[in-house]
């Protein structure tokens, strides 16, 4: 995204064969690996707001996508899309496929990936302000 401070942004391998799109979280998935996480409240690894792989792009060829490069934002304002109602500065983790998610009212652990900078509704994309940490609840 022209003119948009990226912060800190290192290059990984994408795992998944769809690639990732655009403002989607990932997941660390071996050295110099990412992809998208299949399950609620994995551990975080970035946020791919300034790149994109995927089957559909017009940034990437054609076909699988596995191995192919891209720019992971590991700190500073991510641009991620949110699943479900996330209040203005709550807590958000990563939820399956790499969406941002308010952390549950039921106790358990959490991996944080940061704080909603605005409210947003479900589909919309929102900034985070990235500050991983673990909260138990």
């Amino acid at each position: 995204m022209a003119g948009q401070f990226t912060r800190l942004q290192k290059t990984y391998q994408i795992e998944d064969t769809d690639g990732v799109k655009l403002y989607t979280g990932v997941v660390h998935s071996g050295e110099n690996k990412c992809k998208k996480p299949t399950a609620d409240n994995e551990i975080p690894l970035g946020v791919i707001d300034n790149d994109e792989r995927a089957n559909d792009s017009a940034f990437s060829a054609g076909g699988s996508q596995t191995n192919r490069n891209v720019a992971v934002k590991l700190e500073g304002i991510a641009s991620i899309k949110a699943s479900g109602v996330i209040p203005a500065m709550s807590r958000v983790i990563l939820g399956a496929g790499g969406v941002a998610k308010a952390i549950p009212s039921d106790a358990g652990t959490y991996n944080v990936l940061g704080f909603a900078e605005k409210a947003a509704e479900d589909g919309d994309v929102i900034p985070v302000r990235m500050a991983y940490h673990v909260i138990t609840i």
